[in-house]
């Protein structure tokens, strides 16, 4: 089987999706709120601890935000779209988004820096 990578991203649906949310201003402000929100919120002692364990439910409510807002469409292009929607990894884009981040943004004291 082919390599499905696309610019550097698992595949392209995945990078699609990415590019839309950056792309799009409120859609970024929104989406770097909630980041900074599972950062803070997560587990771990440090930095990077913190980082693995918000990106999980980051990428949760990422995946259940895009399925929320997918439009109605039933039959041969309701099945495509879906089939596109389920291709996209969400775990990457929450990690991309959480590698951007650090403890000042986030709002984080000096012992989990």
């Amino acid at each position: 089987m082919a390599n499905d990578r696309y610019n550097g991203w698992t595949n392209y649906k995945t990078w699609n999706c990415a590019l839309w949310l950056d792309n799009d201003y409120g859609e970024y402000q929104h989406w770097r709120s909630v980041t900074l929100e599972a950062l803070r919120n997560a587990d771990g002692d440090t930095l990077e601890e913190k980082k693995e364990n918000a990106a999980y439910d980051l990428s949760k409510a990422l995946e259940s935000y895009i399925e929320e807002n997918a439009p109605e469409v039933s039959g041969f292009y309701g099945d495509i779209l879906h089939a596109a929607l389920r291709k996209v990894n969400y775990y990457e884009i929450a990690e991309h988004w959480l590698s951007d981040c650090d403890a000042d943004d986030a709002g984080l004291e000096a012992e989990d820096k």
